[in-house]
């Protein structure tokens, strides 16, 4: 009977697997620490290859257009959080399981291998106030939870703690499951600030456990103030054709102006230290399920500039986006999804192959993502995991002349939040406020 193998990641993201055979001695001591761990510098970004960047951005824009289909309640999910996962996964896994996994992710080994720690320092942050305090942040955590009657080989968790800042830690999840269930808690609630706290139920064939999780808390303005309110309530179409009237947030105004898509418009509000939330809204006649997809998400990843300065009439636009608060979350079994991207000998008893990792048979039984988003009129804060479970079974100068619009998002409209280098950290749709 094969094991089951769990992968956490923030925004919570779980993969529950199964392998048979067991052996190895109790040990509840750290197995292996990563190296100290240092976010990417602007001119370190500038250098780096994009090949795996390019993997995760049209990653983001396959994954959340499944992912939010049938939904008609606000949705965020964490396309960043499930690719590095999975990319811990494949490094996990051998033969056919393997190309699978490198294939739905579109890079092959090497780029993987070398890539892999520089996009993760690319996406954590830290920065300060004027006051030296903490006043922004993007934390990612991997680790591997191992029960110890589940022998693993300790060369490979040398590698995953090189390459991929992973954290080994021994549980009881047979011998002791409730307090093995309540570390791994533990672990994620304080990783996410205390934004996703919740039992995954790891049942005591329990093997091993891989988590990914990954925090955002970000501000507005360099002071912290909030955003004002707009002085009267907009008109708000929700996604069931229902209106609610309600005040919107004023966001700052952002170079550029609106682009015009099929069906949709989009532009974004951006925050302190360079982090985009774009919107995406239909527009008359077209619905949000129409223009939310693949394609489009995949055009507005890549869109950097929005065209702000016109030379020849020596104008500079800057538009405001006014936008509604929202919160939005996600909580479900991703297996099928990733089906879909030709990952099916993970999911397979028989062929699923975890040899990179552990001579015992292992099969991934279930991959469930949780996220929570929050965006408020001071900042944004979003959290998310990943369980995989193992068990038995620049700007010009004046004299421009500044010219100045508003974007403004009163119906259901779909976002994608991408960091300072372009990275999608969460995406979703917004059904009703």
């Amino acid at each position: 009977m094969k094991k089951i193998l769990i992968l956490i990641a923030s925004l919570t993201l779980a993969f529950t697997l199964a392998a048979c055979g067991r052996g190895g001695e109790a040990n509840s001591a750290p197995l292996a620490l990563p190296k100290e761990t240092k976010p990417l510098t602007r001119s370190e970004n500038a250098a780096l290859d994009p090949t795996l960047r390019n993997s995760a951005k049209d990653f983001a824009a396959r994954f959340t257009a499944e992912a939010v289909k049938g939904h008609r309640e606000n949705v965020a999910v964490s396309p960043v959080s499930v690719y590095l996962a999975l990319g811990l996964a494949a490094e996990c896994t051998a033969g056919t399981t393997h190309e699978e996994l490198m294939n739905a992710l579109k890079i092959d080994d090497m780029s993987l291998k070398i890539g892999y720690s520089d996009f993760y320092r690319s996406i954590i942050s830290e920065y300060t106030d004027d006051k030296g305090e903490l006043s922004s942040r993007v934390d990612v955590t991997n680790s591997i939870w191992v029960d110890s009657h589940v022998s693993v080989k300790e060369e490979r968790l040398s590698s995953l703690a090189d390459n991929y800042f992973c954290y080994t830690y021994a549980a009881e999840f047979m011998d002791d499951n409730k307090s093995a269930n309540e570390a791994v808690r533990d672990f994620v609630k304080t990783q996410t600030h205390g934004l996703i706290d919740q039992d995954f139920e790891l049942d005591e064939k329990t093997a091993f456990v891989l988590i990914n999780t990954l925090y955002l808390k970000e501000i507005w303005d360099a002071c912290g103030n909030e955003l004002s309110l707009t002085p009267r309530p907009y008109d708000f179409t929700q996604g069931d054709g229902t209106v609610k009237n309600c005040n919107l947030l004023h966001g700052l105004y952002a170079q550029g102006r609106v682009y015009e898509g099929d069906g949709f418009t989009h532009f974004y509000a951006e925050t302190n230290h360079g982090y985009r939330l774009k919107f995406l809204v239909p527009t008359d006649g077209h619905t949000l399920e129409e223009v939310f997809t693949a394609e489009n998400l995949a055009l507005i990843n890549d869109f950097t500039d929005y065209g702000g300065v016109d030379e020849e009439n020596r104008t500079i636009c800057e538009t405001r986006c006014i936008f509604p608060a929202f919160e939005a979350e996600y909580d479900e079994d991703v297996k099928d999804i990733l089906k879909k991207f030709g990952i099916d000998k993970l999911f397979s008893v028989e062929e699923c192959d975890f040899s990179a990792l552990t001579d015992e048979a292992i099969y991934c039984k279930k991959v469930q993502h949780v996220t929570k988003l929050e965006v408020g009129r001071r900042g944004i804060e979003g959290a998310a995991v990943t369980v995989m479970q193992a068990a038995p079974g620049g700007i010009p100068h004046d004299p421009y002349t500044y010219l100045h619009e508003d974007f403004v998002v009163d119906r259901a409209f779909g976002f994608v939040l991408t960091d300072r280098f372009g990275t999608v950290l969460f995406s979703g749709t917004v059904n009703e406020v």
